[in-house]
């Protein structure tokens, strides 16, 4: 006869403990987690809700078998204790990766997880098999999920790292080109040249300074109102430096290591 509030109680428990978790990680999904650099066999964010769905009726009819069985009474007491320890470090990995927004310790956390998951599958297996067999599908997916757990914290480890040797590096660059140059970023400029090329959006062009510079010869000109992809022609600007070397390449010009970078309103033709 099935045991119905038994039942219940089984399947809701899991349940209740994904549902504390959904808290921590519907919100990051579109937000943090999202911009988050991924490995390519991350699955798409639809595919989880389902999958931990199935996981969790699959713990709680496991549960159901071995709290309904005629095992020994010791047995199904640790069984079912290491059971209910084991649903709170899984909501937990939910409260740090996603919540805390810490791919490391949620590394450290799942390897525990996974850990208390084995040991709770032998445990309800002594007592009933086929309560120890619902959770091989569990095993395996937390085994690929601990691979995305730490791929994610590997891929966005490696990015901030060179994120940060960028902008070092930028600021170096920045600060011997002023000195080079004479002149610093958030400088009021006035330029008069020859437009050398454009890009291909039409939203900057290299101009050759008349007279030359020798130190500094060259400024990127961007302006808000594009003249067009083809534009060329001597021409008169004013504008702000807003940076040096930019897109973080070290440009060599014949020789001169500096262009500024200048973000004007105007461009007028002479």
């Amino acid at each position: 006869m099935i045991n119905y509030i038994k039942l219940a109680v089984s399947l809701s428990a899991p349940l209740i403990a994904g549902f504390l978790g959904s808290f921590f990680t519907a919100p990051a999904i579109d937000s943090w987690y999202g911009a988050l650099v991924k490995p390519w066999f991350t699955p798409p964010n639809w595919l989880f809700g389902p999958a931990w769905t199935a996981l969790y009726l699959a713990m709680g009819i496991a549960l159901y078998l071995v709290w309904t069985s005629n095992g020994d009474k010791v047995q199904k007491k640790i069984a079912i204790i290491v059971f209910l320890g084991h649903l709170f470090l899984n909501a937990a990995w939910s409260i740090i990766f996603f919540g805390l927004q810490s791919p490391f310790w949620g590394l450290i956390e799942i390897a525990i997880l996974f850990v208390s998951i084995v040991w709770t599958a032998i445990l309800f297996a002594r007592v009933r098999a086929v309560a120890g067999i619902l959770f091989i599908p569990y095993i395996m997916w937390v085994s690929f999920a601990s691979a995305l757990n730490f791929s994610i914290w590997e891929l966005n480890r490696s990015y901030s790292e060179d994120a940060e040797r960028v902008s070092e590096l930028t600021e170096s660059v920045n600060e011997s080109c002023e000195v080079l140059s004479g002149i610093k970023i958030g400088d009021q400029i006035s330029w008069k040249g020859t437009v050398l090329f454009n890009a291909t959006d039409g939203k900057w062009h290299v101009i050759e300074r008349i007279p030359k510079n020798e130190k500094f010869p060259y400024v990127y000109a961007h302006w808000n109102n594009p003249r067009g992809t083809q534009y060329s022609g001597e021409v008169l600007l004013e504008g702000t430096v807003t940076g040096f070397d930019p897109e973080d390449r070290m440009v060599f010009f014949y020789n001169y290591p500096c262009l500024a970078d200048v973000s004007i309103s105007t461009l007028t033709p002479r």
